[in-house]
């Protein structure tokens, strides 16, 4: 696995920023983590914004679920 190092350039986005870019009509990049291999691949490459699904995660891991 590639080595994950911290981007120095790259802050955090904090939802205010998040609504205020949607406001704007501003084009924002997310990509959806699966698992945290995904996680930390999408980190590496500075997607700013990562959004966490847990049941698909769940599924590849062959854990069965409750609806």
């Amino acid at each position: 696995m590639m080595p994950v190092e911290k981007n120095a350039a790259l802050k955090k986005i904090t939802i205010h920023q998040l609504r205020g870019m949607t406001a704007r009509a501003e084009e924002m990049v997310m990509l959806t983590a699966y698992d945290n291999s995904m996680a930390r691949i999408i980190d590496w490459a500075g997607i700013a914004v990562v959004l966490r699904a847990t049941r698909p995660a769940m599924s590849l891991r062959g854990i069965k679920q409750r609806c």
